[in-house]
């Protein structure tokens, strides 16, 4: 054991060289001069501090100029700083003990220069108060952990991966990087595959990670007041209501307590819909609420109310996990890329690279810009980029685009956009605020709400016949969370899925709506669309079979020039030598007639159209996406079909969540009127109805 000696203590705060103190110092297993824990295994060198004056230099006046000194150190490669103020230093392989004891003792007495250390100040003062770990990567530290579990993976910790904010951003950030995987996700950090086609250094990986904590900091959101004591309220219920039940019944006061807030919002939005003369889902929770003061009973309703709360947040949690894999097809690029300059290769940074330069794209690289082939031939996959299902054949002069794949041969493009100027860039946005929409007149809701007043009656049955305890086990069905989480899940897949081939839907709520669509009004522009001509039945035969009942063609030109085309197209009627305002009057007389129309038509020549029809699907042909319900990346009329047949296939979805809902939901309501099924019986079966919803709608996601 050693003492490092230090300056006396001041009254005012002063730096560290000048105070004065005694800290000891603890060699641990691990030095090559070891002789007191000898040891066959491979350890990392390693000092520990210990000291009641230690806590003076980890406090928030000294630590950072601490850090400067102790890193000051060339063979020190990390320092971990406990709770209680201990300090443990790492030093790298055939660090030599006393060397580093001397060293250590130097740099205690002498200034340091300044280390990089990004976010040093923000970080520190968010992680200080625990404990916290600061690492050397070359000339750089970090807050960042990164090991390497074997060639292939590296595990990564943050003192603040555990926040869901921060977690959401390194996760996002992380998918941007070509040639790395996520394993796996938890508290203890994650887990990281890299491919064996691009090999990520610990560098390029750190540099990224750093990116997602700056982006944090500069986004921390406020807390929201509201609804973390909900959550907290609902928690605290739940976890004291089986005590007061069944061990501790004094403990009900607790419970009481917490019912009145728990009740306070379905309470004020059942005032407010009563006055309007409806009776909703807030007004039976409110009653069932209130009647849990008569019967002093809580752990079925704490059980329920915390399930409908958690059902939601499980579901949340898994859709954004799956829209952050799909987003990473628009979003992945390497860092590093190979130039030519003067016939010679070189390896550089991607953003170092200047307009004009030659990129080379071989085999299975991600290309990492738009640009144009310059020389070479080979064939790329972009079918999320341009809606071509198969791989697109490249020569000079073709366009090129960010995050495409290149499948075949070798190319050489030029530069021409980087970054968020990229079409993947601009996809990849839309897309996001696309999943951020919410329809808020989902079937599964409006259904739900049908149910709060039948509800209502069984519970006012079940007091008679039974008591307050039968009347809520019966009234205690759950017609809202199974199909709500189902439909949102399912059209958020399809919505994904029917991005593979170029058609881009403008919000998950959209797809059950063409289910519903009888009457299609092609524009003359979308006839010149691609259609398959192989096809045993035109487009219009298809989806009459589908359930349209009408298909119109309507053009700017003479009828008799398009009486052919409407042939091909299969369509039930043609109308021709229209005006933009003629072709807004066809639409609207469909209308009238109760049917809900689709207009399939042209960016530039549709936007009235667009805004009358009950559904607008153009296509993109500039830079600037059109405003519709679906935008498709290429002329291809099939997509009706492809789009109709995924409307059907959502609202049979809804109509099977909701059936299930049904099943479960009934048998609880009579389980409990006529053979006096407890709550908690009630809240196993309608939670497994719950879960059956939910695992049906899962499937969509993969």
């Amino acid at each position: 054991m050693s003492a490092l000696l230090l300056t006396a203590p001041s009254p005012a705060p002063a730096p560290v060289s000048q105070t004065r103190s005694s800290i000891k110092i603890c060699p641990l297993q691990g030095w090559t001069e070891d002789f007191l824990h000898p040891s066959k295994k491979k350890k990392v060198p390693t000092l520990r501090l210990v000291g009641k004056d230690l806590q003076v230099f980890t406090g928030e006046t000294h630590r950072r100029e601490f850090i400067d000194r102790c890193f000051s150190l060339p063979t020190l490669s990390s320092m971990e700083v406990s709770r209680s103020g201990k300090v443990t230093l790492c030093f790298f392989e055939k660090t030599k003990l006393p060397e580093t004891l001397r060293a250590l003792s130097t740099a205690m007495r002498n200034e340091a220069a300044v280390a990089t250390l990004p976010n040093g100040q923000e970080l520190l003062g968010l992680c200080g108060k625990n404990s916290w770990q600061i690492h050397r990567f070359g000339p750089q530290l970090s807050f960042w952990r990164i090991d390497a579990i074997n060639e292939d993976q590296f595990r990564c910790f943050h003192p603040l991966i555990k926040e869901p904010h921060f977690r959401d951003l390194i996760l996002d950030e992380i998918t941007t990087l070509a040639g790395v995987e996520l394993t796996r996700s938890d508290r203890n950090g994650i887990v990281l595959t890299q491919s064996l086609h691009y090999k990520t250094t610990a560098l390029c990986l750190l540099e990224t990670l750093e990116n997602a904590i700056t982006k944090g900091l500069r986004s921390i959101p406020e807390e929201d007041f509201a609804k973390t004591s909900q959550r907290a309220l609902v928690n605290a219920h739940f976890a004291v209501s089986p005590i007061s039940d069944y061990l501790f019944p004094p403990a009900r006061f607790l419970n009481a307590l917490f019912l009145p807030f728990l009740n306070f919002r379905n309470a004020r939005k059942a005032y407010h819909e009563l006055k309007r003369g409806v009776f909703s889902l807030s007004a039976l929770h409110a009653a069932m609420g209130t009647l849990g003061f008569v019967t002093l009973h809580f752990f079925g309703d704490a059980l329920m109310g915390w399930c409908a709360h958690h059902w939601p947040r499980i579901s949340k949690r898994l859709l954004r996990e799956r829209q952050r894999e799909f987003l990473s097809r628009f979003r992945r690029y390497p860092r590093h890329v190979w130039i030519e300059l003067k016939n010679v290769q070189k390896q550089v940074r991607l953003t170092d690279v200047q307009p004009g330069e030659l990129i080379v794209l071989r085999e299975g690289d991600i290309v990492p810009a738009d640009g144009v082939i310059h020389s070479g031939e080979g064939s790329t996959e972009e079918c999320w980029l341009t809606g071509r299902k198969d791989a697109v054949l490249k020569a000079p002069g073709d366009a090129i685009f960010a995050s495409s794949i290149v499948v075949s041969g070798e190319l050489k493009m030029t530069l021409s956009a980087i970054g968020p100027d990229t079409l993947a860039a601009q996809l990849a946005a839309w897309y996001a605020q696309a999943f951020e929409r919410h329809d808020p007149n989902v079937a599964a809701k409006q259904f739900a709400e049908s149910t709060a007043l039948p509800n209502f009656v069984v519970l006012i049955a079940g007091i008679f016949r039974g008591g307050v305890h039968m009347g809520k086990a019966a009234a205690h069905a759950d017609y809202h969370t199974g199909p709500v989480i189902a439909a949102e899940l399912t059209n958020a897949g399809s919505m994904m899925k029917c991005a593979g081939v170029g058609a881009m839907i403008s919000s998950p709520g959209i797809l059950p709506h063409f289910g519903y669509a009888d009457c299609f009004v092609i524009d003359d522009s979308a006839a010149d669309w691609n259609y398959n001509t192989n096809s045993p039945h035109a487009i219009g035969q298809r989806l009459r079979e589908l359930g349209v009942k009408e298909v119109v063609l309507v053009s700017h030109r003479p009828s008799e020039k398009i009486t052919a085309l409407a042939r091909q197209l299969g369509a039930d009627v043609h109308l021709g030598k229209l005006t933009a305002t003629d072709k807004v009057e066809v639409i609207r007389q469909r209308q009238l007639f109760g049917n809900k129309v689709v207009y399939m038509g042209d960016e530039e020549n549709g936007a009235p159209l667009v805004e009358a029809a009950d559904i607008s699907i153009v296509v993109s042909k500039g830079a600037t996406l059109p405003q519709a319900d679906v935008i498709l990346l290429q002329p291809d009329l099939e997509n009706a079909v492809l789009l109709k047949t995924a409307g059907i296939r959502n609202l049979g979805n809804d109509t099977k969540n909701i059936n299930t809902s049904l099943a479960f939901n009934i048998t609880c309501t009579v389980g409990a009127l006529f053979f006096s099924i407890p709550i908690l019986g009630i809240a196993a079966l309608t939670n497994l109805g719950i879960f059956l919803n939910f695992r049906r709608a899962v499937q969509s996601l993969k």
